[in-house]
């Protein structure tokens, strides 16, 4: 497939494909190998499309107030790459949840699994390129368009009003999500 031969997809249509994948899947690698499996499917276009589509998400949740969510929710430490795995982590789980999360990250206590070491999905970022090796043999997907606004190496700029040793300023941005947190990293600290 020719550098820069890309086109956009219809958020309907992303939201949809990632609704499938959630279908009768119970881990990540379940619902990856799915995703793979729906996406190798598609067309070329469609496949580089459904890139495009992730990045502008994760674009998109791209927030100090997430950042602190995430950082509550994998045991008060995010890093940049681990914020990014967090966003694709909520974009897997589909559009209610990750556009409930961007107005209100406290929504995320909904999505508290008390068998959950990290909050990350590192390898949904990945499916395009495995569907894509799936279609064509090969992995190589095309260059960002020219132009394209939302690549990972331009994220927009945070402005953090919280840091990961004030749990007071941390609390407030989520004061239901940070409750739930720690009363699991006590309970689980007891059983160990």
């Amino acid at each position: 497939m020719a550098t820069g031969a890309w086109g956009e997809m219809d958020e309907d249509k992303y939201w949809e494909i990632v609704r499938k994948s959630l279908l009768n899947v119970k881990t990540q690698e379940e619902q990856e190998e799915k995703l793979t499996s729906i996406l190798a499917r598609l067309s070329q276009k469609d496949i580089v499309a459904f890139e495009l589509k992730t990045e502008q998400l994760i674009y998109k949740a791209h927030s100090d107030r997430l950042w602190c969510a995430a950082t509550i929710m994998n045991d008060h430490f995010t890093s940049d790459d681990s914020f990014r795995y967090f966003k694709a982590w909520l974009i897997s789980k589909g559009k209610e949840a990750y556009n409930n999360a961007i107005e209100n990250p406290d929504t995320l206590v909904s999505l508290i699994d008390p068998n959950t070491q990290f909050y990350d999905f590192e390898l949904f970022s990945y499916v395009s390129s495995y569907a894509m090796k799936l279609k064509t043999g090969t992995d190589d997907m095309p260059s960002y368009p020219k132009g394209f606004p939302y690549s990972h190496f331009q994220q927009p700029k945070c402005k953090f009003d919280w840091n990961q040793g004030d749990d007071d300023i941390m609390r407030s941005y989520a004061p239901k999500l940070y409750d739930a947190m720690e009363e699991m990293f006590i309970a689980k600290k007891w059983r160990n």
